[in-house]
């Protein structure tokens, strides 16, 4: 037998009758091949479940009692001796003792027996021959095998294909959605360039329409105030270097300089009799008339868009910061900061226009009189600073000396204040060692400004 093939002791099971001399002579002295033997076909049943032999020899004399009749009982032996469709396969092996005649060895092979041996026979030829069949048996195991695989595989691949059918579907289902997602963003994109393009050519239009009003409204003003013409541009000026100085941003200083340039809109609802009439003569109701004027100027500016920041700080240009002035009576911070630098710069420009009646030293220190009632100390301290440089070149009296360039002897021009609005000194304080040591003290812990406006003699 080919080794190859056999790995192991070869089991087999003899099925042979009870007075039968049998073969298994010739397995005597074989170590290849490991034997059961019964003497009944009911007990070889059970043998083949437990024992599960590659080969099972039935000796034919048991199926004598059939007197040669061919039947099914023929191939339901076999069916079971070779284990059914879902048991061990084993190679079915007919004996007959002599030569039972053509028509019975055509009938073992035909009900499914795979060989058959005539007594006696060798062993040479039974093992050629079982190698042969076991070989084949084996080979038909395998192919069942990778039958089943090949069967499983094709039934996978048809699943994949199925899966593959319906994610392509999807696949285009979701590509229809995109395109048509894409046409309506490229839709949307268009219109909405198209809004901006429109809200842009609104806002250009808007712009120029504010424009035209502030100066619509500033020409008003000034047709009304021909006796002080060109105020409410010096107060803008004013306004703007006061917020500059105090580092204001870009925003703010636009737009303090057009509540400046506004701030006297409440008197065109003056009328005559009033507004040219001697203040002097004035009579309480009067008097209030005109001080409400930049309440009633706010209240229109109000209603008209892109006025609203401007409207707040005309409303509370007379408040001071000691809390004594209206409409609202409000107190240091909580006036807005840029109405307190509109209302300085007002009160600044009406000095300016006594200045034929009063010297600059005289505007410094009604300026510094206003400090902490009327004015805030801190736009204060940047009024002064304009006056020394607007009027310097009229005016050579007055110079700027840096902070750590102070000498005692020196007379202070204008009033000295820290960054938290405390005043060191007023205009006209002569310094001396140990002022110059007490600014130097507080300018540790609070900031001054880094120059002071000094007197020349």
């Amino acid at each position: 037998m080919n080794k190859k093939v056999v790995k192991h002791k070869i089991r087999l099971i003899y099925i042979h009758e009870p007075e039968s001399p049998g073969c298994m002579g010739i397995f005597s002295d074989q170590v290849f091949w490991k034997i059961k033997i019964t003497d009944s076909i009911a007990s070889g049943f059970d043998l083949i479940k437990s024992f599960k032999p590659e080969v099972v020899m039935i000796d034919f004399s048991l199926m004598l009692p059939l007197k040669q009749e061919l039947n099914d009982n023929i191939k339901d032996l076999v069916l079971k001796l070779k284990g059914g469709r879902n048991q061990h396969k084993s190679v079915v092996v007919a004996v007959f003792s002599c030569d039972p005649g053509t028509d019975m060895r055509t009938a073992a092979l035909s009900a499914g027996c795979d060989d058959f041996f005539i007594m006696p026979f060798s062993f040479t030829e039974f093992q050629l021959k079982m190698g042969i069949h076991i070989e084949r048996l084996d080979l038909n195991q395998r192919l069942l095998w990778k039958k089943k695989k090949l069967i499983a595989a094709f039934q996978r691949l048809d699943e994949l294909k199925f899966e593959f059918i319906k994610m392509k579907k999807a696949f285009f289902e979701e590509k229809n959605i995109l395109h048509n997602s894409l046409k309506q963003i490229n839709i949307m994109t268009m219109e909405r360039d198209k809004l901006r393009q429109y809200i842009h050519g609104l806002d250009i239009n808007f712009k120029k329409n504010i424009k035209w009003i502030e100066l619509f409204l500033t020409r008003m003003i000034e047709s009304r105030n021909e006796a002080n013409k060109g105020h409410s541009e010096r107060v803008a000026e004013i306004a703007v270097f006061v917020s500059e100085g105090l580092e204001l941003k870009k925003s703010d200083r636009k737009i303090v300089q057009k509540a400046a340039l506004l701030h006297e809109l409440g008197l065109l609802f003056i009328p005559d009799s009033v507004f040219f009439k001697d203040k002097r003569f004035l009579s309480d109701y009067e008097r209030n008339m005109i001080d409400q004027a930049p309440v009633r100027g706010a209240a229109l500016l109000e209603k008209c868009a892109g006025f609203k920041k401007i409207a707040e700080i005309i409303r509370h240009i007379n408040e001071n910061v000691d809390g004594s002035g209206f409409p609202d009576g409000l107190k240091r911070r909580y006036i807005p900061l840029l109405s307190r630098i509109l209302a300085g710069a007002d009160m600044l420009d009406d000095l300016l226009n006594e200045q034929s009646k009063i010297s600059i030293d005289d505007i410094l220190v009604k300026l510094e009189a206003t400090a902490g009632e009327r004015l805030d100390p801190n736009v204060i301290n940047y009024l002064e600073r304009y006056v020394v440089i607007c009027l310097n070149k009229r005016n050579s009296k007055l110079r700027e000396v840096g902070l750590y360039q102070l000498k005692p002897g020196m007379r202070t021009g204008a009033g000295l204040f820290t960054a938290t609005g405390t005043k060191l000194f007023s205009a006209g304080t002569v310094l001396t060692e140990e002022s110059i040591d007490m600014v130097v003290r507080y300018n540790r812990a609070y900031p001054v400004d880094e120059t002071v406006i000094i007197k020349v003699k």
